[in-house]
Protein backbone atom coordinates (compact mmCIF):
# COMPACT_ATOMS: atom_id res chain seq x y z
CA UNK A 1 0.00 0.00 0.00
CA UNK A 2 1.17 3.38 -1.05
CA UNK A 3 2.46 6.08 1.74
CA UNK A 4 0.30 9.18 1.11
CA UNK A 5 1.67 11.91 0.84
CA UNK A 6 2.06 14.11 3.95
CA UNK A 7 2.48 18.07 4.06
CA UNK A 8 2.38 20.80 6.49
CA UNK A 9 1.87 24.27 7.04
CA UNK A 10 3.16 25.84 10.91
CA UNK A 11 1.27 28.67 12.51
CA UNK A 12 2.81 31.02 15.22
CA UNK A 13 1.49 33.91 16.98
CA UNK A 14 4.55 36.48 17.80
CA UNK A 15 4.00 38.39 21.31
CA UNK A 16 5.44 41.61 22.52
CA UNK A 17 5.97 41.93 26.45
CA UNK A 18 6.66 44.82 28.75
CA UNK A 19 6.59 45.62 32.32
CA UNK A 20 6.05 48.63 33.97
CA UNK A 21 6.85 49.09 38.16
CA UNK A 22 3.89 52.04 40.00
CA UNK A 23 5.74 52.49 43.38
CA UNK A 24 3.61 54.44 45.83
CA UNK A 25 5.75 56.13 48.41
CA UNK A 26 4.28 57.45 51.09
CA UNK A 27 1.31 54.81 51.24
CA UNK A 28 -0.13 56.38 54.63
CA UNK A 29 -0.48 59.61 53.36
CA UNK A 30 -2.45 58.61 49.93
CA UNK A 31 -5.47 57.18 52.23
CA UNK A 32 -8.47 59.21 52.39
CA UNK A 33 -9.27 59.88 48.79
CA UNK A 34 -12.32 58.44 48.57
CA UNK A 35 -14.11 55.52 46.96
CA UNK A 36 -15.33 56.75 44.44
CA UNK A 37 -13.95 55.88 40.85
CA UNK A 38 -11.87 59.07 40.04
CA UNK A 39 -10.46 58.90 44.01
CA UNK A 40 -7.10 56.85 42.70
CA UNK A 41 -3.69 57.18 41.79
CA UNK A 42 -2.87 56.15 38.02
CA UNK A 43 0.93 55.17 36.84
CA UNK A 44 2.15 57.00 34.26
CA UNK A 45 0.71 55.84 30.21
CA UNK A 46 3.48 53.09 29.12
CA UNK A 47 3.69 51.35 25.60
CA UNK A 48 3.35 47.68 25.58
CA UNK A 49 2.66 45.94 21.24
CA UNK A 50 1.46 48.98 19.61
CA UNK A 51 -1.08 49.67 23.08
CA UNK A 52 -1.27 52.25 26.01
CA UNK A 53 -1.74 50.99 29.63
CA UNK A 54 -2.01 52.25 32.68
CA UNK A 55 -2.28 50.79 36.38
CA UNK A 56 -5.19 51.70 38.40
CA UNK A 57 -4.14 51.80 42.79
CA UNK A 58 -7.33 52.73 45.06
CA UNK A 59 -6.05 52.83 48.40
CA UNK A 60 -9.54 53.66 49.93
CA UNK A 61 -11.00 50.69 47.74
CA UNK A 62 -13.39 50.52 44.90
CA UNK A 63 -16.67 50.44 46.59
CA UNK A 64 -16.16 48.82 49.67
CA UNK A 65 -13.25 50.90 52.28
CA UNK A 66 -12.00 47.93 54.25
CA UNK A 67 -10.39 46.20 50.90
CA UNK A 68 -7.35 48.11 48.52
CA UNK A 69 -8.12 47.47 44.66
CA UNK A 70 -5.80 47.41 41.58
CA UNK A 71 -6.54 47.46 38.55
CA UNK A 72 -4.42 47.44 35.06
CA UNK A 73 -6.53 49.09 32.20
CA UNK A 74 -6.26 49.47 28.24
CA UNK A 75 -6.10 53.36 27.42
CA UNK A 76 -6.93 52.96 23.99
CA UNK A 77 -10.45 53.29 22.40
CA UNK A 78 -11.92 51.54 19.37
CA UNK A 79 -9.45 48.84 19.19
CA UNK A 80 -9.19 44.92 20.11
CA UNK A 81 -5.77 43.67 22.08
CA UNK A 82 -5.48 40.14 22.23
CA UNK A 83 -3.24 39.92 25.50
CA UNK A 84 -3.05 38.42 29.31
CA UNK A 85 -0.93 39.56 31.69
CA UNK A 86 0.89 39.04 35.33
CA UNK A 87 -0.13 41.78 38.42
CA UNK A 88 2.62 41.48 41.16
CA UNK A 89 3.62 43.10 43.90
CA UNK A 90 6.78 43.32 45.54
CA UNK A 91 7.80 41.06 48.68
CA UNK A 92 10.32 43.70 50.70
CA UNK A 93 12.04 40.70 52.90
CA UNK A 94 13.50 38.92 50.31
CA UNK A 95 13.17 41.52 47.53
CA UNK A 96 11.64 39.02 45.06
CA UNK A 97 8.14 40.12 43.19
CA UNK A 98 4.90 37.27 43.45
CA UNK A 99 2.34 37.67 41.63
CA UNK A 100 -0.83 38.35 43.20
CA UNK A 101 -3.22 37.22 40.18
CA UNK A 102 -2.82 36.52 36.66
CA UNK A 103 -4.86 36.77 33.57
CA UNK A 104 -4.86 34.35 30.33
CA UNK A 105 -5.34 35.43 27.16
CA UNK A 106 -8.33 37.01 26.14
CA UNK A 107 -9.66 39.79 23.68
CA UNK A 108 -9.84 43.28 25.26
CA UNK A 109 -11.79 45.62 23.58
CA UNK A 110 -13.20 49.60 24.53
CA UNK A 111 -15.51 51.71 22.86
CA UNK A 112 -16.66 53.69 25.85
CA UNK A 113 -14.69 56.63 26.43
CA UNK A 114 -16.11 57.39 29.95
CA UNK A 115 -15.16 53.80 31.42
CA UNK A 116 -12.40 51.76 31.59
CA UNK A 117 -11.19 48.35 29.50
CA UNK A 118 -9.55 46.35 32.38
CA UNK A 119 -7.23 43.50 31.64
CA UNK A 120 -6.75 42.62 35.15
CA UNK A 121 -7.74 43.60 38.92
CA UNK A 122 -6.74 42.18 42.26
CA UNK A 123 -8.52 43.27 45.96
CA UNK A 124 -6.98 42.32 49.49
CA UNK A 125 -8.37 43.45 52.79
CA UNK A 126 -7.16 46.16 54.16
CA UNK A 127 -5.61 44.89 57.12
CA UNK A 128 -3.99 41.84 55.91
CA UNK A 129 -2.23 44.03 52.98
CA UNK A 130 -0.84 46.35 55.74
CA UNK A 131 0.17 43.72 58.19
CA UNK A 132 2.22 41.82 54.81
CA UNK A 133 5.63 41.82 53.58
CA UNK A 134 4.46 44.08 50.26
CA UNK A 135 4.34 46.87 53.00
CA UNK A 136 7.45 48.29 54.42
CA UNK A 137 8.42 51.80 55.13
CA UNK A 138 5.27 53.04 54.00
CA UNK A 139 6.32 51.87 50.48
CA UNK A 140 4.44 50.00 48.14
CA UNK A 141 5.68 48.48 44.75
CA UNK A 142 3.27 47.32 42.17
CA UNK A 143 4.43 45.17 38.98
CA UNK A 144 2.59 45.03 35.89
CA UNK A 145 3.94 42.03 33.19
CA UNK A 146 1.78 43.33 30.03
CA UNK A 147 1.72 40.45 27.04
CA UNK A 148 0.64 41.32 23.99
CA UNK A 149 -0.48 38.46 20.97
CA UNK A 150 -0.07 39.47 17.44
CA UNK A 151 -1.86 38.01 14.70
CA UNK A 152 -1.00 34.30 14.56
CA UNK A 153 1.02 33.82 10.64
CA UNK A 154 0.78 30.55 8.95
CA UNK A 155 3.28 29.96 6.71
CA UNK A 156 3.17 28.58 3.49
CA UNK A 157 2.60 24.69 2.80
CA UNK A 158 5.45 22.71 2.68
CA UNK A 159 6.50 19.09 1.75
CA UNK A 160 7.88 16.76 4.94
CA UNK A 161 11.18 15.38 3.55
CA UNK A 162 10.58 11.84 2.20
CA UNK A 163 12.86 9.08 1.68
CA UNK A 164 12.61 6.38 -0.77
CA UNK A 165 12.74 2.84 1.23
CA UNK A 166 12.95 0.10 -1.46
CA UNK A 167 10.81 -2.90 -0.38
CA UNK A 168 11.73 -5.86 1.72
CA UNK A 169 14.66 -8.00 0.06
CA UNK A 170 14.66 -10.65 2.51
CA UNK A 171 13.22 -13.20 0.15
CA UNK A 172 15.91 -12.29 -2.51
CA UNK A 173 18.99 -12.90 0.36
CA UNK A 174 17.45 -16.16 1.19
CA UNK A 175 17.18 -17.33 -2.02
CA UNK A 176 21.00 -16.50 -2.97
CA UNK A 177 21.53 -18.39 0.13
CA UNK A 178 19.55 -21.59 -1.65
CA UNK A 179 21.51 -21.21 -4.67
CA UNK A 180 24.78 -20.51 -3.13
CA UNK A 181 24.79 -23.29 -0.45
CA UNK A 182 27.31 -21.47 1.81
CA UNK A 183 27.22 -22.88 5.42
CA UNK A 184 25.32 -25.48 4.50
CA UNK A 185 24.34 -28.05 7.72
CA UNK A 186 22.51 -30.71 6.49
CA UNK A 187 21.67 -32.99 3.49
CA UNK A 188 18.69 -34.01 2.30
CA UNK A 189 18.54 -37.33 -0.41
CA UNK A 190 15.43 -37.22 -2.39
CA UNK A 191 15.40 -40.27 -5.03
CA UNK A 192 18.65 -39.65 -6.60
CA UNK A 193 18.87 -36.21 -5.78
CA UNK A 194 21.28 -34.69 -3.18
CA UNK A 195 19.76 -30.86 -1.36
CA UNK A 196 22.75 -29.50 0.50
CA UNK A 197 20.57 -27.08 3.35
CA UNK A 198 20.60 -25.06 6.14
CA UNK A 199 19.12 -26.76 9.42
CA UNK A 200 17.81 -23.72 10.95
CA UNK A 201 16.03 -22.24 7.92
CA UNK A 202 14.02 -25.54 7.65
CA UNK A 203 13.43 -25.60 11.30
CA UNK A 204 12.31 -22.02 11.50
CA UNK A 205 9.39 -22.99 8.61
CA UNK A 206 8.32 -25.73 9.86
CA UNK A 207 7.65 -27.35 12.73
CA UNK A 208 7.93 -30.93 11.49
CA UNK A 209 11.21 -30.13 10.02
CA UNK A 210 12.67 -28.64 13.91
CA UNK A 211 11.22 -31.81 14.81
CA UNK A 212 13.47 -34.10 12.86
CA UNK A 213 16.39 -31.64 12.72
CA UNK A 214 16.30 -30.31 16.56
CA UNK A 215 14.52 -32.48 18.40
CA UNK A 216 14.76 -35.63 20.91
CA UNK A 217 13.83 -37.45 18.06
CA UNK A 218 16.60 -36.92 15.50
CA UNK A 219 19.53 -39.03 14.89
CA UNK A 220 22.69 -38.00 16.67
CA UNK A 221 25.33 -36.47 14.17
CA UNK A 222 23.28 -37.49 11.20
CA UNK A 223 24.19 -34.65 7.94
CA UNK A 224 22.09 -36.98 5.48
CA UNK A 225 18.03 -37.11 5.94
CA UNK A 226 15.82 -39.43 3.57
CA UNK A 227 12.65 -37.56 1.97
CA UNK A 228 10.99 -41.05 1.35
CA UNK A 229 7.35 -40.68 -0.95
CA UNK A 230 8.29 -37.54 -2.44
CA UNK A 231 9.47 -36.23 -6.15
CA UNK A 232 13.10 -34.65 -6.43
CA UNK A 233 11.10 -31.68 -8.71
CA UNK A 234 8.74 -31.30 -5.81
CA UNK A 235 10.93 -31.18 -3.02
CA UNK A 236 12.86 -28.32 -4.73
CA UNK A 237 10.18 -26.05 -5.46
CA UNK A 238 8.91 -26.80 -1.81
CA UNK A 239 12.78 -25.63 -1.04
CA UNK A 240 11.95 -22.61 -2.64
CA UNK A 241 8.92 -21.83 -0.99
CA UNK A 242 10.76 -22.54 2.42
CA UNK A 243 13.60 -19.62 1.43
CA UNK A 244 11.78 -17.45 -0.37
CA UNK A 245 8.04 -17.62 0.73
CA UNK A 246 6.83 -17.96 -3.51
CA UNK A 247 5.99 -20.81 -5.64
CA UNK A 248 7.52 -18.01 -8.59
CA UNK A 249 9.90 -21.65 -9.54
CA UNK A 250 6.76 -23.20 -10.84
CA UNK A 251 5.61 -20.50 -12.62
CA UNK A 252 6.36 -21.96 -15.84
CA UNK A 253 4.41 -24.93 -15.23
CA UNK A 254 0.93 -24.45 -17.34
CA UNK A 255 -1.94 -27.00 -17.48
CA UNK A 256 -2.42 -30.42 -16.15
CA UNK A 257 1.54 -30.09 -15.13
CA UNK A 258 0.87 -27.07 -12.52
CA UNK A 259 -1.92 -29.09 -11.30
CA UNK A 260 -0.25 -32.31 -10.27
CA UNK A 261 2.91 -29.86 -8.61
CA UNK A 262 0.40 -28.08 -6.73
CA UNK A 263 -1.19 -31.37 -5.48
CA UNK A 264 2.12 -32.66 -4.80
CA UNK A 265 3.26 -29.45 -3.45
CA UNK A 266 -0.35 -29.41 -0.77
CA UNK A 267 0.43 -33.11 0.67
CA UNK A 268 4.25 -32.19 1.13
CA UNK A 269 2.41 -28.76 3.06
CA UNK A 270 0.44 -30.71 5.25
CA UNK A 271 2.78 -33.51 5.65
CA UNK A 272 5.25 -30.74 7.12
CA UNK A 273 2.47 -28.06 8.69
CA UNK A 274 3.01 -25.05 6.44
CA UNK A 275 -0.10 -23.58 6.16
CA UNK A 276 0.79 -20.85 4.38
CA UNK A 277 1.59 -22.99 1.88
CA UNK A 278 -0.91 -25.65 2.12
CA UNK A 279 -3.66 -22.51 1.83
CA UNK A 280 -1.87 -21.49 -1.41
CA UNK A 281 -2.14 -24.86 -2.81
CA UNK A 282 -5.73 -24.95 -2.09
CA UNK A 283 -6.25 -21.23 -3.57
CA UNK A 284 -4.83 -22.99 -6.63
CA UNK A 285 -6.98 -25.99 -6.90
CA UNK A 286 -10.38 -23.99 -6.42
CA UNK A 287 -9.30 -21.57 -9.08
CA UNK A 288 -8.52 -24.73 -11.64
CA UNK A 289 -10.87 -27.14 -11.02
CA UNK A 290 -12.37 -29.10 -14.15
CA UNK A 291 -14.44 -32.14 -14.89
CA UNK A 292 -11.63 -34.37 -15.23
CA UNK A 293 -9.36 -33.79 -11.76
CA UNK A 294 -12.22 -32.61 -9.69
CA UNK A 295 -13.05 -36.17 -8.17
CA UNK A 296 -9.11 -36.36 -7.43
CA UNK A 297 -8.75 -33.08 -5.77
CA UNK A 298 -12.12 -34.24 -3.72
CA UNK A 299 -9.87 -36.80 -2.51
CA UNK A 300 -6.94 -34.78 -1.62
CA UNK A 301 -9.28 -32.51 0.04
CA UNK A 302 -10.81 -35.24 2.02
CA UNK A 303 -7.22 -36.54 3.04
CA UNK A 304 -5.32 -33.25 3.99
CA UNK A 305 -8.37 -31.70 6.01
CA UNK A 306 -9.23 -29.11 3.25
CA UNK A 307 -12.34 -28.07 3.98
CA UNK A 308 -12.34 -24.93 1.56
CA UNK A 309 -11.09 -27.24 -1.59
CA UNK A 310 -13.76 -29.71 -0.34
CA UNK A 311 -16.59 -27.50 -0.69
CA UNK A 312 -15.24 -25.79 -3.87
CA UNK A 313 -15.17 -29.45 -5.48
CA UNK A 314 -19.14 -30.18 -4.15
CA UNK A 315 -19.62 -27.16 -5.35
CA UNK A 316 -18.31 -27.47 -8.96
CA UNK A 317 -19.76 -31.20 -9.00
CA UNK A 318 -23.18 -29.83 -8.10
CA UNK A 319 -23.30 -27.78 -11.13
CA UNK A 320 -21.52 -29.99 -13.54
CA UNK A 321 -22.42 -33.12 -15.92
CA UNK A 322 -21.98 -35.66 -13.51
CA UNK A 323 -21.63 -38.59 -16.13
CA UNK A 324 -18.57 -36.72 -17.32
CA UNK A 325 -17.55 -36.97 -13.81
CA UNK A 326 -18.13 -40.49 -13.37
CA UNK A 327 -16.07 -41.56 -16.30
CA UNK A 328 -13.30 -40.34 -15.14
CA UNK A 329 -10.55 -42.37 -13.63
CA UNK A 330 -10.68 -39.54 -10.22
CA UNK A 331 -14.58 -40.93 -9.60
CA UNK A 332 -13.34 -44.34 -10.23
CA UNK A 333 -10.71 -44.16 -7.56
CA UNK A 334 -12.72 -41.95 -4.99
CA UNK A 335 -15.27 -44.32 -5.10
CA UNK A 336 -13.50 -47.61 -4.52
CA UNK A 337 -10.85 -45.83 -2.10
CA UNK A 338 -12.93 -43.09 -0.17
CA UNK A 339 -17.09 -43.57 -0.54
CA UNK A 340 -17.82 -42.04 2.34
CA UNK A 341 -16.13 -38.77 0.83
CA UNK A 342 -18.69 -39.56 -2.09
CA UNK A 343 -21.70 -40.06 0.10
CA UNK A 344 -21.05 -37.33 2.31
CA UNK A 345 -20.54 -34.98 -1.74
CA UNK A 346 -23.79 -36.39 -2.69
CA UNK A 347 -25.68 -35.29 0.14
CA UNK A 348 -24.25 -31.84 -0.15
CA UNK A 349 -25.23 -32.48 -4.17
CA UNK A 350 -28.42 -31.12 -5.53
CA UNK A 351 -28.91 -34.61 -6.93
CA UNK A 352 -28.94 -36.01 -3.57
CA UNK A 353 -31.47 -32.84 -2.78
CA UNK A 354 -33.29 -33.63 -5.41
CA UNK A 355 -37.26 -35.44 -4.35
CA UNK A 356 -37.00 -39.04 -4.92
CA UNK A 357 -40.46 -40.42 -5.79
CA UNK A 358 -41.40 -43.72 -4.71
CA UNK A 359 -44.04 -46.09 -5.97
CA UNK A 360 -44.47 -49.66 -4.25
CA UNK A 361 -47.39 -51.98 -4.26
CA UNK A 362 -48.09 -55.82 -3.66
CA UNK A 363 -47.19 -58.38 -5.99
CA UNK A 364 -49.23 -62.03 -5.22
CA UNK A 365 -49.48 -60.49 -1.65
CA UNK A 366 -45.71 -60.83 -0.36
CA UNK A 367 -44.03 -58.85 -2.46
CA UNK A 368 -42.89 -55.50 -2.88
CA UNK A 369 -41.55 -53.31 -5.97
CA UNK A 370 -40.03 -50.00 -6.06
CA UNK A 371 -39.26 -47.55 -8.96
CA UNK A 372 -36.62 -44.90 -8.64
CA UNK A 373 -37.79 -42.11 -10.16
CA UNK A 374 -36.50 -38.58 -11.03
CA UNK A 375 -38.10 -35.17 -10.19
CA UNK A 376 -39.00 -34.52 -14.11
CA UNK A 377 -41.63 -35.76 -14.85
CA UNK A 378 -40.31 -37.52 -18.52
CA UNK A 379 -38.26 -39.45 -16.48
CA UNK A 380 -40.97 -40.74 -13.86
CA UNK A 381 -43.07 -42.29 -16.93
CA UNK A 382 -39.64 -43.97 -17.73
CA UNK A 383 -38.11 -45.26 -14.77
CA UNK A 384 -34.34 -47.21 -15.39
CA UNK A 385 -34.20 -49.74 -12.58
CA UNK A 386 -36.41 -51.01 -10.34
CA UNK A 387 -36.13 -53.74 -7.29
CA UNK A 388 -38.34 -56.56 -6.23
CA UNK A 389 -38.45 -57.71 -2.93
CA UNK A 390 -39.69 -61.21 -1.43
CA UNK A 391 -39.97 -62.33 1.93
CA UNK A 392 -37.27 -65.77 2.04
CA UNK A 393 -39.55 -68.72 2.96
CA UNK A 394 -36.19 -70.20 4.39
CA UNK A 395 -35.33 -69.07 7.80
CA UNK A 396 -32.49 -67.29 7.97
CA UNK A 397 -32.19 -66.46 4.93
CA UNK A 398 -33.52 -62.52 4.87
CA UNK A 399 -35.06 -60.82 1.96
CA UNK A 400 -34.39 -62.23 -1.88
CA UNK A 401 -34.43 -59.15 -4.11
CA UNK A 402 -35.17 -59.19 -8.21
CA UNK A 403 -32.75 -56.38 -9.59
CA UNK A 404 -34.25 -54.81 -12.79
CA UNK A 405 -32.90 -52.76 -15.33
CA UNK A 406 -34.82 -51.51 -17.47
CA UNK A 407 -32.50 -50.39 -20.33
CA UNK A 408 -30.79 -54.27 -20.05
CA UNK A 409 -32.38 -57.82 -20.48
CA UNK A 410 -35.67 -58.06 -19.02
CA UNK A 411 -35.00 -61.51 -16.93
CA UNK A 412 -33.59 -59.77 -13.74
CA UNK A 413 -31.12 -61.16 -11.25
CA UNK A 414 -32.31 -62.30 -8.42
CA UNK A 415 -30.03 -62.22 -4.84
CA UNK A 416 -29.67 -61.97 -1.27
CA UNK A 417 -29.49 -58.78 -0.37
CA UNK A 418 -25.91 -59.60 1.57
CA UNK A 419 -24.82 -60.44 -1.79
CA UNK A 420 -26.33 -57.61 -4.10
CA UNK A 421 -24.61 -55.05 -2.07
CA UNK A 422 -20.96 -57.01 -3.09
CA UNK A 423 -23.17 -57.28 -6.63
CA UNK A 424 -23.93 -53.85 -7.15
CA UNK A 425 -21.41 -50.88 -7.27
CA UNK A 426 -23.20 -48.29 -8.66
CA UNK A 427 -24.02 -46.32 -5.52
CA UNK A 428 -26.66 -44.33 -6.62
CA UNK A 429 -28.44 -47.78 -6.47
CA UNK A 430 -27.46 -49.19 -3.16
CA UNK A 431 -28.21 -45.74 -1.50
CA UNK A 432 -31.97 -46.17 -2.87
CA UNK A 433 -31.42 -49.73 -2.08
CA UNK A 434 -31.04 -48.79 1.77
CA UNK A 435 -33.99 -46.36 1.38
CA UNK A 436 -36.74 -48.85 -0.05
CA UNK A 437 -35.40 -51.09 2.80
CA UNK A 438 -35.81 -48.08 5.32
CA UNK A 439 -39.51 -47.34 3.93
CA UNK A 440 -40.77 -50.74 4.38
CA UNK A 441 -38.94 -51.46 7.23
CA UNK A 442 -37.47 -54.87 6.41
CA UNK A 443 -35.09 -54.55 9.80
CA UNK A 444 -33.39 -58.11 9.00
CA UNK A 445 -32.15 -57.45 5.34
CA UNK A 446 -31.16 -54.09 6.67
CA UNK A 447 -29.29 -55.42 9.60
CA UNK A 448 -27.23 -56.77 6.93
CA UNK A 449 -26.49 -53.54 5.69
CA UNK A 450 -25.29 -52.84 8.96
CA UNK A 451 -23.03 -55.60 9.69
CA UNK A 452 -21.40 -54.40 6.67
CA UNK A 453 -20.93 -50.69 8.60
CA UNK A 454 -22.42 -48.21 5.91
CA UNK A 455 -22.66 -45.87 8.34
CA UNK A 456 -22.10 -43.15 5.58
CA UNK A 457 -25.05 -44.49 3.74
CA UNK A 458 -27.30 -44.67 6.78
CA UNK A 459 -25.90 -40.79 8.05
CA UNK A 460 -27.03 -39.44 4.25
CA UNK A 461 -30.44 -41.25 4.78
CA UNK A 462 -30.57 -38.94 7.53
CA UNK A 463 -30.79 -35.48 5.69
CA UNK A 464 -34.07 -36.90 3.12
CA UNK A 465 -37.22 -36.11 4.40
CA UNK A 466 -38.48 -39.80 3.23
CA UNK A 467 -36.97 -41.26 5.98
CA UNK A 468 -37.88 -38.67 8.53
CA UNK A 469 -41.54 -39.18 6.85
CA UNK A 470 -41.42 -43.54 7.80
CA UNK A 471 -39.34 -43.87 10.32
CA UNK A 472 -41.99 -44.24 12.95
CA UNK A 473 -42.54 -47.54 10.91
CA UNK A 474 -39.25 -49.02 11.60
CA UNK A 475 -39.23 -51.40 14.61
CA UNK A 476 -37.34 -50.01 17.63
CA UNK A 477 -34.85 -52.54 17.65
CA UNK A 478 -33.68 -51.63 13.82
CA UNK A 479 -33.18 -48.38 14.97
CA UNK A 480 -31.11 -49.45 18.38
CA UNK A 481 -28.85 -50.92 15.74
CA UNK A 482 -28.43 -47.83 13.65
CA UNK A 483 -27.98 -46.07 16.89
CA UNK A 484 -25.00 -47.96 17.71
CA UNK A 485 -23.20 -47.07 14.34
CA UNK A 486 -24.54 -43.05 14.07
CA UNK A 487 -25.85 -41.11 17.56
CA UNK A 488 -27.87 -38.90 15.26
CA UNK A 489 -30.39 -41.94 14.95
CA UNK A 490 -31.09 -41.41 18.85
CA UNK A 491 -33.12 -39.34 18.20
CA UNK A 492 -35.90 -41.39 17.06
CA UNK A 493 -35.95 -43.90 19.89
Amino acid sequence: MAVPRRTKSTSAVKTKQGVHVLEVLGYSRHKGMGGDPVSNVRSGAFSVGGHDWAIRFYPDGHGSSDYIHVYLDLLNRGVEVHASSDLRLLDHTTGLSTSVTKTLPKVLSCYDSSSFASLANWSQRRSEFEASAYLRDDRLDIECVVTVMKEPRVSQTKSSPKVAVPPSDIAAHLGKLLESKEAAHVTFYVGEDTFAEHKVVHAMRSPVFKAELFGPMREAGAQVLPIKDMQPDVFKALLHFIYTDSLSIIDDLVGDDRGEMIRHLLMAADRYAMERLKLICESDLCENLNVQTVAATLALADQHHCASLRDACIEFMSSSSMDDIVATQGFVDLKTNCPSVLVDAFVNMSMLNKRIWVRSWTIWGSFWQLEILEETAAARSSPKQALILSPSVRKGEGIWIWYIEKDGPNDGKKCQARGLLDYVKDFDFVFHLHLMLLILGHANALALSLQRKDKDILEAMLELTEFNDHFNEINSSLLTHMAAFSPRFLRFL
